[in-house]
């Protein structure tokens, strides 16, 4: 879907976690890239991860310095 010429995504949904166990290669900074292509000029990526509940986590800490290679910010939102 990502590589579908002229498709353009107001918004994207990236659910594909159990935990912090994912595929790997949706991690990345490449997808990422491939990601904010298809993204409008306003489009948001949307991430569901499971991780500690405090949000202190290693994988949280890899996955968002990830997705600050390619976006100008990334927020964390907690919840029970």
């Amino acid at each position: 879907v990502l590589r579908r010429r002229g498709a353009s995504y107001d918004l994207i949904v990236l659910d594909a976690f159990a935990g912090e166990s994912m595929p790997w290669h949706l991690a990345t900074v490449e997808t990422f890239r491939e990601i904010a292509a298809r993204l409008s000029e306003r489009g948001r990526l949307v991430i569901n991860i499971a991780t500690a509940a405090s949000g202190d986590s290693p994988g949280l800490a890899r996955i968002e310095a990830s997705l600050l290679q390619v976006f100008p910010e990334a927020r964390v939102f907690l919840g029970a």
